[in-house]
C-alpha cells in the first residue's frame, strides 16, 4: 500500500513517464472493455489528462512548464466538462487506474491513491475542511470504489478492500475488508 511519506515516490509522479503510465490505465480498460472501446472510454479519457497534467504540474524539469500547465489545464476543464470526472493534479495516483463508468467521479489533490484500483460513477475521495491542513484518504492497491461512495477526510483503505455502492467512509478500512452503509462498516473480513 502506498504510505503518505513515499509521495514522491509513488508511480505516477516525477519517477515515471506519463505515457507509461497512460498506457497502464489503457491495459486496465483494455481488459474489460475490449481494444475500440477502451480508446474512447470516458475514464481513459480522465486518467490520460489527469496523467499529463501532474507531469506538468509536479515534474521537477519539466521544460516550458508555464506553457504545459496552461496547455493541460484547458485539456482537464474540457474533459471535465465532457465526462464530470475531476481529478485534481496534485493526486498521488498509481499506475493502472480504472475508472469504469462516466461522470460525478473527484479526487482531492490530497489524495493517495494505490495501483490497479476501480472507480465507478458519483465517488468523491475527498479533504476535510477547516482542519489545519488538508487530510485526505490513502488508499491501497486494488480497491475497489463502488457506484456513489464518498471518502472523507484523513482515513486508509487497505490493499484489496471493497467500498460498497453508496457508502460513506469516515474511519479506516482494514485491508481485504469489504465495508457498506452510512457511516461504512465491515460487513465481510478476510484474513
Amino acid at each position: 500500500m502506498f504510505r503518505p511519506d513515499d509521495r514522491r515516490r509513488i508511480a505516477g509522479n516525477s519517477d515515471a513517464s506519463p505515457l507509461a503510465l497512460i498506457a497502464s490505465d489503457y491495459r486496465r480498460h483494455r481488459e474489460d472493455q475490449g481494444v475500440l472501446r477502451a480508446l474512447v472510454a470516458e475514464g481513459l479519457l480522465a486518467s490520460s489528462v489527469y496523467r499529463l497534467r501532474h507531469w506538468a504540474h509536479c515534474g521537477e524539469s519539466v521544460p516550458l512548464r508555464a506553457l504545459w500547465k496552461v496547455v493541460f489545464y484547458i485539456a482537464h476543464r474540457l474533459q471535465k466538462v465532457m465526462t464530470g470526472i475531476g481529478i485534481s493534479p496534485s493526486a498521488q495516483i498509481g499506475p493502472g487506474l480504472y475508472i469504469m463508468h462516466f461522470g460525478g467521479i473527484f479526487i482531492s489533490s490530497h489524495a493517495v491513491i494505490g495501483s490497479d484500483c476501480l472507480i465507478l460513477q458519483g465517488v468523491t475521495v475527498g479533504s476535510t475542511i477547516g482542519a489545519p491542513s488538508l487530510e485526505a484518504p490513502k488508499i491501497g492497491d486494488r480497491v475497489r470504489l463502488l457506484a456513489g461512495s464518498l471518502l472523507i477526510g484523513p482515513v486508509t483503505v487497505g490493499d484489496d478492500a471493497t467500498v460498497a455502492a453508496g457508502s460513506v467512509v469516515v474511519k479506516d478500512v482494514p485491508a481485504g475488508a469489504t465495508v457498506a452503509g452510512n457511516p461504512a462498516r465491515v460487513i465481510v473480513e478476510t484474513s
